[in-house]
């Protein structure tokens, strides 16, 4: 059997979010769609390790941003690779509180849907919420981002800046020098090595953690 065979199916990329107690969180996921037109109804798949699945199924509500072509790589960064248990995703994000208290991104998004969960489907290492649809709206006429141009377009873009960067820091001279004759000698080397070693872990984690969107929520 060839598993890659699934790798050709169409998949989305969306932001799903969730509040609870003055807590505001989010994960990006490939599994969102519409399930039913009457009740008009649809469906996330999250994954349990994210913190966004505990807070669905808790509150029973959820926002979905459909992302657009225009998304950034910096949101993916910021909604894939780290967890809302250890940083507030939506601080340097610019957003906006549904009627659902819950938020949804403000920028890089065509449409946005809100959800009340009205059933669970334990799938193992995932949990699908299914929902009624308690609000909805197209807000660009952009495409929306799927999982192919994603990987042809964005990743790259942002593996390229990743290179680009990391090149500069290591090409960074070794030489130290006085800036006057009136200051302290300056030895800059032990920056670089700081500067560096920060790269080596982010390299390290794009090669584990980045992209592992693969199919995951």
């Amino acid at each position: 059997m060839d598993i890659k065979a699934l790798f050709k199916i169409s998949y989305g990329l969306y932001v799903v979010a969730a509040h609870e107690n003055g807590k505001d969180n989010g994960c990006i996921i490939n599994t969102f769609s519409q399930v039913t037109d009457t009740p008009l109804r649809v469906s996330v798949t999250v994954n349990k390790l994210n913190l966004t699945h505990d807070m669905i199924k808790r509150t029973g509500e959820f926002t979905v941003s459909v992302l657009s072509t225009a998304t950034p790589f910096s949101i993916f960064q910021n909604f894939g690779f780290r967890s809302g248990k250890d940083a507030d995703k939506f601080a340097e994000v610019k957003s906006v509180r549904c009627e659902n208290n819950v938020l949804r991104l403000a920028e890089n998004i065509n449409a946005f849907v809100s959800g009340k969960v009205v059933n669970e489907v334990d799938l193992g290492t995932h949990t699908m919420f299914v929902a009624d649809v308690t609000a909805a709206e197209i807000l660009s006429s952009e495409d929306s981002l799927t999982y192919t141009y994603y990987q042809s377009h964005i990743k790259k873009a942002g593996a390229a800046r990743f290179a680009d960067m990391f090149t500069k820091v290591k090409n960074f001279p070794k030489t130290s020098f006085a800036p006057s004759a009136n200051t302290a000698h300056l030895n800059l080397y032990p920056f670089k090595l700081k500067i560096k070693n920060l790269l080596k872990k982010e390299k390290k984690l794009w090669n584990s953690k980045a992209l592992k969107l693969n199919r995951i929520s």
